[in-house]
């Protein structure tokens, strides 16, 4: 890995150079921008704490998913998170930003019903982090050609901290997603298993707000989006068939971008 900048404003020339079929563990290490997110919701049952991943894309800055700060159908950003890039835990949280309208998206009947393309948060930490940030893409044209395919010359991977029967939170997983169909339209990213039977992309809680990074020949390693959601075949929670992200490119997230980084 190769870095660029000096202090605590690094940037991270992250290497898409994974190979092999399904989830793969990494150190936090080789992918620092990768973060831990810790939210504890005091309840009146209890503290609730919702783990999810995000990704520093500068020195003060995660994205991680909106959904990440629900508990019983409702939204709640005013809870403490603990945010952990690569091995280094970052100062306080000073703010978390969701799109304007996203408690609209939370129906009477208690139904979660928040479309993908807004499932995006930006939280904003006190203190610089000395630790590498990846980046993010506003445009994402140059990885889908005009029918919304990923083209042929950009490569991607899934990244994010979750547990499943084997592996417990606070495991970096990775998973190159050559072997899949990655398609983009209104409603966010889309990952199918194209001619694989299943997806083998992810474990089972944690990951969500996880990194979708691409690269191709015009560009150096991006963020592209942030893990929303997967689809699995009923009554078999490991056959998963698709991988849902929120784009990094939606106005609703442009729009945080643009109030929240200074």
């Amino acid at each position: 890995m190769f870095i660029l900048g000096l202090g605590c404003n690094l940037v991270a020339q992250a290497s898409l150079d994974i190979v092999g079929d399904g989830a793969i563990k990494k150190a936090p290490f080789e992918l620092p921008y990768v973060c831990k997110v810790s939210i504890l919701m005091n309840l009146p049952g209890g503290i609730v704490i919702h783990q999810c991943s995000g990704t520093l894309i500068d020195s003060r800055h995660v994205v991680t998913a909106a959904h990440c700060f629900s508990h019983d159908f409702k939204i709640d950003k005013n809870n403490f998170v603990n945010l952990t890039c690569g091995d280094e835990s970052l100062s306080e949280t000073i703010s978390v930003q969701l799109p304007a309208n996203i408690q609209d998206e939370v129906d009477g009947l208690g139904k979660w019903s928040l479309p993908t393309i807004q499932d995006v948060a930006l939280v904003t930490v006190k203190d610089e982090a000395c630790v590498e940030s990846l980046p993010y893409a506003k445009n994402l044209d140059r990885y889908f050609d005009a029918t919304g395919n990923l083209n042929s010359s950009s490569h991607c991977l899934i990244a994010g901290y979750g547990h499943n029967s084997t592996e417990d939170f606070g495991t970096l997983m990775v998973a190159p997603l050559d072997q899949y169909k990655i398609n983009l339209n209104s409603y966010g990213v889309h990952v199918t298993s194209g001619s694989s039977e299943y997806l083998k992309t992810s474990v089972d809680h944690g990951d969500s707000g996880g990194s979708l990074i691409c690269k191709n020949n015009e560009s150096k390693p991006e963020l592209i989006g942030v893990i929303s959601s997967e689809s699995r075949v009923y009554g078999d929670s490991n056959k998963r068939t698709a991988n849902s992200f929120s784009p990094v490119s939606s106005s609703d997230f442009l729009q945080m971008i643009h109030t929240g980084v200074k």
